[in-house]
């Protein structure tokens, strides 16, 4: 054993030495030959180690100068190329995007086909020879030649006059996985392995292509608005022509590097795993598995340190999920899993409850990974020595590296908008300053940077003495924006106040004192005035807020139309739609009031649906007419291509251009969750419900919509938590006591069920209950009870009263009576309106049957609806 003065002088020695060229370090070690042997043995053995370590780092150092980490480059909206506003080939450039290791990216609008795409062109301060114009045109053929819904696509690739190659994608609608954990920390435990699993398909369809992406990280993650994730930048990715590789280019991100990737050592899709676990590994705990001081110290670490294990930093992490990342973080590649698919398999099994890894099996396989062998003790004490001495070499060699690079985080917030205190004279104007609010929200959820929380969660914060840092807790977000409003005849004062909710400091105030007509360039200038106050940075301008009228008396009773509106019960929706009608009657090519008559006609209610959806239709045509980009106008008619036309394919469009036009909408993002769960998408649709759910916090509407995608899985625990929550929030939402009443119908606790389900409810969507309440009846054996509501349900289809096909028909499947189930069913075909998930367990005894899968396929739903997989059985009674 060396005693620690003694290693301190050999160190001291070290580094001394090691400044010097080979001749004077011999000459110094020839000097210490005779009154020190042993010491001389030991500085030439670190000397040796030394040039060892530096001949293994070269090619790192090589990584990091040929690929620095994408937001290592210039910050957008620079335009390096000066491209903006010229036209190549069929690309007429619109703006800059973002700079990356590997290119610039540009805004783009196709010509021919009318659309929105991105453009990527190499850096300017690339070296630019034929080798790498064809390692950039790699990263297109690798991608043109993967087709999966996890892998950016490429439409083409083309040349400008000067010779610079570039490629066109989708402009995707989302952030970056690495935006996402900047903002919010770490992803809910079920989100992020939905995320993973994505992951692991992209890459699982790449590597049967022969494509190894080699740099995946948070970065190069994109979480699309519509739950998918996308797996970008292929720039590294190696293919079969390795010719095309330098012996020195270990490409990638540190921080996410396999050992093998590191010591530039042959890789395959193995070191993709890798990457995988780490990036998992951070989104469920918030911290990197392998940390260091520079990227040298961090590169050491992952070729000899094993990470902390992660439900010690998050207890809830479930064994199989630590299971999992035990195997991705195998520093041998032939014990990780041996392709993605298997990984996606696995974390599929976890995200339906199917892969109970024993906690203690799991600790012991933790305890492997990370142990401490008695038995090589001796082994370890010289590793240290030496992994000392690499470190300290590493760490010198990289100093000048260190200090040149500089990263420019990239800036994002989350904001609330509590409602704005109605100041005016008459109590009756509260309308007024509940609208300011609505359209103030609404108008700064259309800033891609800034995270708005839902109206709706916000509005629990009405009146009275608030605290912002509860606030700021319960809502997750940084910063709360509170206000006032006095009207007065044509004069409107408005004041607006945001604090930052952390510490209770201002950030910024001011007084409107306007006319009433000016009330939209008000907006305008309170949300320009909180992008500055909170250094965001743009890649576009704050929208300007376009006013649908000029009429102030038109615009005060929108206002007191959607005020109504969102009160979501029958006698509101009444007097909102007189409000609108009037809207419209002063200015006819208001196309807000317009959508709003839309969104009245489509909501839930007694009347009969395909009245209501012909009048919807014709409200949203108009205000799309008046105004194509009122992203509310696209969440309507997208509703009615669904319910009214039948037409999924121009439902799900209008749905995404709602969400392009407006991404922090949480009413557009759970209305497209609808319409996945609605033709059969539930892997899709079930990340969408979650995060409008985690954004929208204190909203029993999402929560309770959320309680239903996981009833439609079969998860009946995590649908009973969710509705529970609903219920918390809004006691007598029929919706949450129908969610928890299916609950205990599965588990067969019929009385509790009956009880839930003859709960009256104050929210229209009742409308079911009578079917609901039918079917609880009859699974629970009351099968009296059950007929007189088929009776009832009977008697007032043959008065002309309107009966949705669906009541009786989930009544005769509890009865046990199939034929005349489907008889009703068929009827939901001619019945424009009438809306109906078919993924609902409900529907699993007549699942099978022929007249079922023909019913599906003539509504023109995905055929898997009729083959749905069932996890397991819901209670029902034998059918005849």
């Amino acid at each position: 054993m060396i005693d620690s003065g003694r290693w301190e002088h050999v160190c001291s020695l070290f580094d001394e030495l090691v400044e010097l060229n080979s001749s004077e370090q011999a000459a110094r070690l020839e000097a210490l030959d005779g009154s020190d042997a042993e010491l001389r043995a030991s500085l030439a053995s670190l000397l040796a180690a030394d040039s060892e370590a530096e001949k293994q780092l070269s090619h790192i150092e090589g990584a990091f100068v040929l690929s620095p980490d994408a937001h290592d480059a210039p910050a957008p909206p620079r335009d390096l190329f000066g491209l903006t506003g010229k036209t190549l080939a069929h690309f007429r450039i619109l703006e800059p995007l973002e700079a990356g290791g590997m290119g610039v990216v540009y805004r783009a609008e196709d010509t021919r086909l009318h659309r929105t795409v991105a453009l990527k062109f190499p850096l300017p301060g690339h070296r630019f020879d034929d080798s790498s114009k064809k390692r950039f045109l790699r990263e297109a053929r690798s991608v043109a030649a993967l087709d999966h819904p996890n892998v950016c696509s490429v439409y083409e690739v083309g040349e400008s006059a000067d010779g610079q190659p570039f490629f066109a994608m989708p402009l995707y609608s989302g952030e970056t996985l690495k935006a996402r954990l900047a903002r919010d920390g770490p992803l809910s435990i079920g989100y992020a392995v939905a995320v993973a699993t994505q992951i692991a398909d992209g890459l699982g369809a790449a590597h049967q292509a022969g494509i190894v992406h080699r740099d995946v990280k948070p970065g190069n993650v994109m979480l699309l608005t519509d739950g998918t994730v996308k797996l970008l930048d292929f720039g590294l990715a190696k293919g079969g022509d390795a010719s095309l590789t330098s012996s020195r280019a270990t490409l990638g991100t540190v921080a996410y590097m396999a050992p093998e990737q590191i010591r530039g050592q042959p890789i395959d899709g193995r070191t993709d795993l890798w990457a995988l676990g780490v990036v998992l590994y951070e989104t469920i705990t918030g911290h990197r598995p392998f940390e260091g001081d520079g990227d040298v110290a961090m590169a050491h670490a992952i070729m000899h340190r094993e990470p902390e294990r992660p439900s010690r930093l998050r207890n809830e992490i479930p064994a199989a999920v630590e299971g999992i990342l035990f195997a991705l973080l195998r520093k041998t590649p032939t014990n990780r899993p041996a392709t993605a698919q298997q990984v996606s398999t696995e974390l599929s099994a976890v995200r339906l409850g199917r892969a109970p890894a024993p906690a203690r099996a799991a600790r012991q396989r933790w305890a492997a990974l990370t142990g401490w062998r008695r038995s090589r003790a001796s082994r370890a004490i010289a590793i240290l020595l030496v992994t000392l001495t690499l470190s300290t070499v590493a760490l010198s060699a990289m100093t000048r590296l260190r200090a040149s690079k500089r990263v420019s985080p990239v800036v994002t917030s989350s904001i609330a908008v509590l409602p704005f205190t109605n100041l005016s004279e008459d109590p009756e104007q509260k309308y007024f300053s509940d609208g300011i609010t609505e359209e103030l929200t609404t108008h700064l959820a259309k800033v891609a940077q800034l995270r708005v929380a839902a109206r709706r969660s916000s509005s629990h914060f009405k009146g009275g003495h608030v605290d912002l840092r509860e606030v700021g807790r319960m809502l997750g977000v940084s910063s709360v924006l509170q206000g006032t409003v006095q009207k007065k005849g044509t004069h409107v004062r408005v004041t607006a106040q945001l604090t930052d909710a952390a510490s209770g400091y201002h950030v910024w105030a001011e007084t409107y004192d306007r006319e009433i007509s000016d009330i939209f360039l008000i907006q305008d200038e309170i949300s320009r005035a909180i992008v500055l106050a909170l250094r965001i940075s743009l890649y576009q301008p704050v929208p300007a807020r376009v006013p649908s009228t000029r009429n102030s008396e038109a615009h005060d009773l929108y206002l007191k139309g959607r005020y109504s509106w969102n009160q979501r019960n029958e006698g509101a929706m009444v007097r909102a739609t007189n409000f609108f009608r009037q809207a419209v009657a002063l200015d006819p090519g208001y196309a807000a009031a317009w959508s709003g008559l839309a969104d009245v006609e489509i909501a839930p209610r007694p009347a009969r649906p395909y009245e209501r959806f012909a009048r919807a239709k014709v409200a949203a045509t108009k205000a799309l007419a008046l105004d194509s980009t009122l992203a509310e106008a696209h969440v309507s008619m997208s509703w009615v291509n669904m319910w009214y036309d039948r037409d999924w394919n121009s439902a799900e469009q209008h749905i995404r251009r709602a969400i392009e036009l407006s991404p922090g909408d949480m009413w557009a993002i759970g209305r497209y969750s609808a319409y996945l769960a609605a033709v059969g998408r539930l892997q899709e649709s079930l990340p969408l419900a979650e995060r409008a759910s985690a954004l929208d916090r204190l909203s029993y509407v999402q929560a309770a919509h959320l309680g239903s995608h996981y009833l439609w899985l079969r998860r009946e625990r995590e649908a009973e938590t969710q509705f529970r929550k609903a219920l918390e929030l809004s006691p007598d939402l029929f919706l949450a006591h129908w969610g928890l009443g299916r609950v205990y119908l599965t588990q067969g606790r019929y009385r509790e069920a009956l009880t839930e389900l003859e709960h009256k409810g104050s929210d229209y969507t009742g409308l079911h209950r009578p079917g609901l309440l039918g079917y609880a009846y009859g699974l629970a054996g009351h099968e009296a009870e059950a007929r007189r509501i088929l009776a009832e349900l009977q008697g007032k289809a043959r008065r002309g009263e309107y009966v949705s096909p669906v009541d009786p028909a989930i009544i005769h499947i509890a009865l046990g009576e199939k034929e005349r189930a489907l008889d009703w069913l068929e009827r939901v075909e001619g019945d424009r309106g009438a809306r109906i998930f078919f993924v609902d367990p409900i529907f699993d005894p007549v699942r099978s049957d022929p007249r079922f899968e023909q019913l599906v396929r003539r509504l023109g739903l995905n055929a898997s609806l009729a083959a749905l997989r069932v996890e397991r059985d819901v209670p029902t009674r034998r059918l005849e």
